[in-house]
């Protein structure tokens, strides 16, 4: 038998938490619009530090940048929607 990281349940919480907020922001908040959503860990986050979430609409995918207060990237993704 083999353990999952601990990391990983703090990890697809900012996945989600990021989703949700590019649903509100591009979806109207209808997260069943959203058809993908894809991203990659590239940092630690701490809780209680603020994160900004960095969007950029292109056609039909949203490119998603999650950072930390201090700069470091956390997450980078794209979500997609109908």
């Amino acid at each position: 038998s083999s353990c999952l990281p601990y990391a990983l349940g703090p990890a697809t919480a900012l996945w989600a938490l990021a989703g949700l907020e590019a649903a509100k922001l591009h979806a109207g908040g209808d997260t069943r619009r959203m058809t993908r959503l894809a991203a990659r860990f590239t940092g630690q986050a701490f809780p209680g530090r603020p994160m900004t979430l960095a969007h950029d609409r292109a056609g039909g995918s949203v490119r998603l940048a999650l950072r930390s207060d201090d700069g470091r990237g956390l997450l980078t993704g794209v979500a997609e929607f109908r």
